[in-house]
């Protein structure tokens, strides 16, 4: 694992002084999963591979939440400096399709507690 530019909760890069603001030392790691959660399949144009399939999952009726929840658990498992995911929790709005996950994991570098992702 290596730097990685630090991003705001909207996931904008965060200027400071003129530089882009860094993160490392086990920051990045949840970075990384709320920026793997965050990024729909197929949105990169590079590797349409990438990404977790939403409209696959929450458009489509009826919704499953096991399945829904098991691919986004695995997401965060993925994660390269994920160790164990300790806790999941999710939430769907049916009306909006709005999704919220929180988690809890261990890393590399120590646990990280309540990341909260909501798409």
């Amino acid at each position: 694992m290596g730097k990685q530019y630090a991003l705001d909760e909207n996931n904008d890069m965060i200027l400071e002084n003129g530089q882009f603001k860094t993160v490392d030392n086990g920051a990045e790691v949840p970075q990384l999963v709320r920026s793997r959660l965050l990024t729909y399949l197929e949105e990169w144009y590079l590797d349409s591979t990438v990404g977790v399939p939403y409209f696959q999952l929450l458009l489509i009726k009826p919704f499953d939440l096991n399945q829904s929840e098991s691919v986004l658990k695995q997401t965060i498992i993925e994660t390269e400096g994920v160790q164990t995911l300790l806790t999941f929790e999710s939430t769907f709005e049916r009306t909006s399709r709005g999704y919220t996950v929180q988690a809890s994991f261990e890393t590399i570098y120590g646990s990280v507690e309540g990341v909260t992702i909501n798409g």
